[in-house]
């Protein structure tokens, strides 16, 4: 009570009885008088014992039940509603008007959580991989804190194994200079950071067949009712995805306002480089679009994302993630030769796919492909450049059209 009285401004009085009562005559004049409900918010209730939790009924019960001065919120872990169950509490637990029991997260949930708190201190690539989300959701229960606890503990273990790693390289390297250079031969260890050309990363280039089991899987995704909208969204944002070569970032913060259905035009803002840009859809992922914006705002008519999550609000990197991996897993197509498929390669797998249609087309491509570096929204020609040189599912498409048009020029020799 002399914690309440200070929070509502009540002098103490000098017995604890006094301040007991001018407490409670402070909240009746409040709730009566002044038309104002106050609410007092009990965090860690479960550590409460029953004596304080009976002092807090006494609260409610000031008129003989039929005014309660004030709103009581607790709020504390499993062990609360068990303690309420209690046979001498039935007087507090009958007064509950509302009682929410929050569920362990769920193994969807549990990635979404994480790549949470990685965006709020500016990390939005992804982390841990899937099997380490499972492991980690698995000893935690689904309980938040606990996942805390887990996710502290391995970034920690991992920048303590990498410190140690590149302490025993350096140590072995240098070991060996001296060890040369003691025998007579010259050895010399490069500082850190060199050689500075990066290896290329050949990403997976989805086959048709692939695509259309994709898709198909995608479709089917059922209705969730702890993720409403879920069933809607997958199948149409893997398409626009794949339609119109966008990153993962790009897709997933589009608002209704940026996508302009009158006109099929996406307006990008903020791309890679905080550039702006505009991207035609295709008329089949317009239409498809339109489809898809009249089952949304059945549900969420005033969402600021087009495609929401639960709360209307964009969906994170890291769902996207999880949406593709158990769709690729609901399809069936298993493990891939090469590196493993992920969601950045339905964008170059657009990207690939429409320089070989040109190629089958016969059209200029050295011509075209100042037009696909704007679509893709690359800042040097050279970015977009990377699928003719890195790709190999690009060179099939280009030897057959070469040869086909090209192999008078060096007949066959015969021996």
């Amino acid at each position: 009570y002399r914690r309440l009285a200070h929070r509502l401004g009540t002098p103490l009085a000098r017995f604890p009885e006094e301040t007991e009562q001018q407490v409670r005559d402070t909240l009746w004049a409040l709730a009566t008088q002044q038309g104002r409900q106050p609410v007092l918010a009990v965090d860690e209730a479960h550590l409460l014992p029953p004596r304080l939790l009976q002092e807090l009924r006494f609260l409610l019960n000031y008129q003989l039940d039929s005014t309660a001065p004030v709103a009581l919120v607790l709020c504390g872990h499993t062990e609360l509603r068990h303690k309420l169950a209690l046979r001498p509490l039935d007087a507090i637990r009958q007064r509950v008007t509302v009682a929410y029991h929050l569920a362990p997260l769920t193994a969807a949930e549990v990635g979404q959580y994480v790549a949470h708190q990685l965006q709020q201190v500016g990390v939005d690539r992804p982390v841990f991989t899937d099997h380490a989300l499972q492991t980690g959701g698995e000893w935690s229960r689904g309980l938040p804190r606990r996942l805390n606890t887990w996710a502290r503990a391995c970034l920690m273990a991992a920048y303590a194994a990498a410190r140690e790693r590149e302490t025993r390289v350096a140590t072995q390297r240098g070991t060996l200079q001296q060890y040369l250079q003691g025998r007579g031969i010259p050895a010399y260890v490069l500082p850190p950071g060199l050689p500075g050309h990066r290896i290329r990363y050949v990403p997976h280039i989805y086959t048709p067949a692939e695509l259309a089991a994709f898709f198909r899987a995608a479709d089917q995704i059922p209705a969730d009712p702890h993720s409403p909208g879920r069933h809607w969204v997958i199948p149409v944002i893997f398409r626009v995805l794949y339609g119109c070569g966008l990153r993962a970032g790009e897709v997933t913060r589009l608002t209704v306002d940026d996508v302009d259905l009158t006109t099929g035009i996406l307006h990008i803002r903020g791309g890679k480089g905080s550039k702006d840009r505009r991207v035609p859809l295709a008329p089949e992922v317009w239409a498809l679009c339109r489809a898809y914006d009249q089952q949304v705002r059945s549900r969420w008519p005033q969402r600021p994302a087009f495609f929401p999550n639960p709360r209307g609000r964009p969906y994170s990197r890291h769902f996207l993630d999880a949406a593709f991996h158990a769709v690729w897993a609901r399809a069936g197509l298993g493990v891939v030769a090469g590196n493993p498929p992920r969601v950045h390669d339905f964008r170059h797998t657009f990207a690939v796919h429409r320089l070989n249609q040109w190629v089958q087309d016969h059209r200029a491509v050295a011509a075209l492909l100042p037009y696909l570096t704007l679509y893709l929204g690359h800042a040097p020609l050279t970015a977009t450049d990377y699928y003719l040189h890195w790709v190999p599912d690009f060179f099939p498409v280009l030897t057959a059209a070469s040869a086909a048009r090209h192999e008078a020029l060096i007949p066959a020799v015969t021996p």
